[in-house]
């Protein structure tokens, strides 16, 4: 949000339930394919004189793990959620 030119934040504590922490675990999800649609993009337009032929394969790697984020559990899910998603 902008506030005058300012960005401004605004903070809301939601009750801790299976369906906010799923919510949450989603929005993490779309988030991190978000940043590899966008490294993939960046790297397909390296051409040959293009600055980001060199970070191609860097670009690549992040978007693979950016990926795989989204399908390998994660530890620090508490075993309720983890068995939810």
């Amino acid at each position: 949000m902008s506030n005058g030119g300012e960005t401004a934040f605004e903070f809301v504590m939601i009750p801790d339930s299976l369906d906010a922490r799923l919510f949450v675990e989603l929005s993490s999800y779309g988030v991190d394919l978000s940043e590899a649609r966008h490294a993939l993009e960046l790297a397909s337009e390296g051409g040959e004189d293009s600055p980001l032929r060199d970070a191609a394969a860097y670009l690549i790697g992040f978007a693979a793990l950016a990926y795989c984020r989204t399908f390998f559990a994660s530890n620090v899910l508490p075993v309720d959620l983890a068995k939810c998603v």
